[in-house]
């Protein structure tokens, strides 16, 4: 282990100290480091006092007491259960570690070590987006598949509602229904509130919240953190599938993302050609066009059938069996 996870909190609270360079530092560190022998290290490395370091170390210490006592966990990225798929978060360009430092989560963190794929769409989203995504994510579940999304209204509502309803399958990992929320703020909150008994039954059904974002830590007024979450769906998640998309949604970066990783991305094709052809599937079109992602087609079709199955034997999920 190099730096805990604590230390890491510490880090970022230090002048001209971000995630990268707290990463960066812990790389320089091999074995254990106490916190005192940090007090003592850092001043060397950083124009920073041993008070200052001590400081930040007692504020972090409070942060994971009063996480606990919320049930809230965290784990820093030399952790030895850090998830490995979280080391695959990359930039939108695919060309820098995105990767959280410290991952905060609520429920199940060993979803993350399952075969996953995230579904996610507009938060107005037409009808029949709203039961695609709802309908392919029971059955991507049913098929032992961690489903990913954001917790956002529209599309990621319906995706995680739809894992929920998809249970009765189990394998090593998990025996209920299986779906991971990634949201852009502290875990003491919900955003949207209208989705907080749906957060709730996410972690009462096996399935798990995560952020890298501490308690207490609300969204930027840029929305810079809707990005920042939009890549760790990516990043976690073998494949992406979009049920709709504008041009210029959230969606886009996720899917831009994932493409740049060499992921496999799917857009919905619905059977009223209108729907696909309409401005607010904007991004879908674009992301078929110019980025290569396939088509999937309508649900409740054997072609969708088919393209579940591939998209399952690709990301080698162990044989479900029926739970007893």
């Amino acid at each position: 282990m190099a730096l805990t996870a604590v230390q890491l909190m510490a880090l970022q609270r230090l002048p001209r100290i971000g995630k990268k360079t707290a990463r960066t530092i812990g790389t320089k560190i091999s074995g254990f480091l106490s916190d005192a022998e940090l007090c003592a290290y850092l001043p060397q490395l950083r124009k920073v006092s041993a008070e200052q370091v001590s400081a930040a170390l007692s504020e972090a210490n409070l942060v994971l007491c009063k996480s606990a006592a919320v049930g809230i966990g965290c784990v820093g990225c030399f952790d030895d259960d850090y998830p490995a798929s979280l080391r695959e978060v990359k930039s939108e360009d695919g060309t820098k570690d995105e990767s959280p430092v410290v991952l905060f989560y609520k429920g199940n963190l060993a979803l993350l070590n399952q075969p996953s794929v995230a579904i996610i769409g507009a938060r107005e989203a037409v009808e029949p987006a709203l039961k695609a995504a709802e309908l392919i994510a029971r059955k991507l579940v049913g098929r032992g598949v961690n489903v990913v999304s954001g917790l956002a209204l529209g599309c990621d509502g319906a995706a995680h509602r739809g894992a929920l309803s998809g249970g009765g399958k189990t394998n090593a990992i998990t025996a209920t229904a299986a779906t991971t929320a990634v949201l852009a703020h502290g875990l003491d909150r919900v955003y949207p509130p209208e989705h907080q008994e749906l957060a709730e039954q996410i972690v009462a059904q096996g399935g798990v919240l995560i952020s890298e974002y501490e308690l207490g830590a609300t969204i930027d007024e840029w929305g810079y953190s809707f990005v920042a979450r939009d890549l760790i769906q990516a990043g976690i998640s073998q494949a992406v599938i979009v049920a709709q998309a504008h041009h210029q949604g959230g969606s886009m970066h996720a899917a831009r993302a994932a493409t740049n990783a060499h992921k496999p991305v799917y857009v919905v094709q619905y059977s009223d050609d209108t729907i696909n052809r309409s401005p607010a599937f904007s991004g879908s079109r674009k992301l078929v066009q110019d980025f290569g992602a396939q088509y999937l087609s309508a649900p409740s079709t054997a072609e969708l059938k088919r393209t579940l199955d591939r998209m399952v034997a690709a990301l080698k999920v162990p044989e479900p069996t029926s739970c007893s």
